[in-house]
């Protein structure tokens, strides 16, 4: 696909803010990266994982102890700290978080690259295009499996935690999806298509000229 320079300059607090965004999602692709491997590699080197897990369990009677009645109530979640989990267990959860790390940092990595090619007056081109469209389907799928992953190692983990056994329904086998990234891929691959179809206006726009 090619493309004509764009004409419109930019104002200076257009390139301000174009900046601070460029300069902000760098970081953040950045941050991402390094965060996700510091805790990948410190799971590795220690053999402990710290993550969430779903609950039925009641609460205790300290928590009505006022004028109010409490009818009924429950925790749904914790966050624990395990060790000694089988060689399975663990590379599940480690590849959930690998497929997490990879889904966050396409995603910033496309909007870094959207305001490197806005402050050059080009956002309607191929790259940015496929950038877009790639970082759509990775975020829609990579959510899904790395939501999937996690889910079944946490299945895995509450497993080894009671030998198998159910304990008055402590840890429920359940598994939560997140709908949020998927539909933020979704939206990704919206506007890939609104570029696609930008580009092709303005050559035909080129062409009539």
């Amino acid at each position: 696909m090619t493309t004509s320079a764009a004409t419109t300059e930019w104002t200076k607090w257009d390139r301000v803010g174009l900046w601070i965004l460029l300069f902000a999602s760098a970081l953040l692709t950045a941050g991402t990266v390094i965060s996700s491997a510091i805790r990948i590699i410190t799971r590795l080197a220690t053999g402990r994982y710290y993550l969430g897990l779903n609950l039925s369990v009641p609460l205790p009677p300290e928590a009505s102890a006022g004028t109010a009645t409490l009818v009924t109530g429950n925790y749904d979640s914790a966050w624990v700290e395990v060790g000694g989990l089988s060689t399975g267990t663990s590379e599940l959860l480690i590849a959930g978080d690998v497929v997490s790390m990879l889904t966050q940092a396409a995603v910033t990595l496309a909007i870094t690259y959207l305001a490197w090619r806005l402050l050059r007056r080009r956002p309607f081109t191929t790259s940015l295009t496929t950038l877009f469209i790639v970082a759509g389907a990775v975020l829609t799928c990579g959510s899904l499996i790395s939501q999937f992953l996690i889910g079944f190692g946490s299945w895995n983990v509450i497993t080894e935690l009671t030998t198998g056994r159910v304990v008055d329904g402590f840890w429920p086998l359940v598994m939560t999806l997140d709908p949020a990234p998927i539909a933020l891929g979704f939206g990704l691959l919206i506007v890939a298509s609104a570029f696609q179809f930008s580009g092709r206006l303005g050559r035909d726009l080129d062409g009539l000229v």
